[in-house]
């Protein structure tokens, strides 16, 4: 199971798959910034078959792959870097190809 944290000022959020009632910022491929519903994690494939979805950059600061876990294991992602995501009429989706795929700034 994966997870994602994101800095809101002083606080730190954790986004599980079952992480409801949250929103997360993203930039679009124009370079808009947008707040979204966060809706969990999606398989690329399925993110592709997606009615109407549209690939974002997801702004967080780390992830892990064993969340829920006795001690997950959070990796940092560079100030530079974005997790990728899948913007639906709901929400966005982080995308895993197993994992989370880190996008280089750009």
């Amino acid at each position: 199971m994966m997870g994602i944290i994101k800095r809101v000022s002083y606080r730190l959020i954790e986004l599980g798959p079952d992480t409801q009632g949250e929103t997360i910022g993203v930039f679009t491929r124009s370079g808009e910034p947008r707040f979204l519903p966060w809706r969990g994690f999606i398989q690329r494939d399925a993110a592709i078959a997606f009615p109407n979805a549209r690939p974002v950059r997801i702004i967080a600061d780390r992830y892990c792959q064993n969340y829920g876990t006795v001690s997950p294991h959070w990796i940092d992602i560079d100030s530079e870097g974005f997790i990728q995501g899948c913007m639906t009429p709901a929400g966005v989706y982080a995308v895993t190809v197993p994992s989370v795929r880190i996008l280089p700034p750009g």
